[in-house]
């Protein structure tokens, strides 16, 4: 499920929106859990969104990631 959601990510990235800067950064994020669970990852994200002021788009940005999986 990571895989996956890594390559949703690198797909989208080159795009202009506002999901598509959301995915850049979390492409160059050092510190970003690639090696966890995808809840996990979830979490990292809602927290860190939710204190950026972004949060909106990382809904968004879920909400996508499960379109992308059917």
């Amino acid at each position: 499920m990571i895989e996956k959601f890594r390559d949703f990510i690198f797909s989208i990235s080159n795009e202009d929106s506002a999901q598509s800067d959301l995915a850049r950064h979390i492409m160059i994020d050092t510190n970003f859990p690639w090696d966890t669970s995808i809840e996990e990852i979830k979490g990292y994200l809602d927290f860190h969104t939710s204190m950026g002021g972004t949060n909106d788009v990382f809904q968004i940005l879920i909400k996508n990631f499960a379109k992308y999986l059917q």
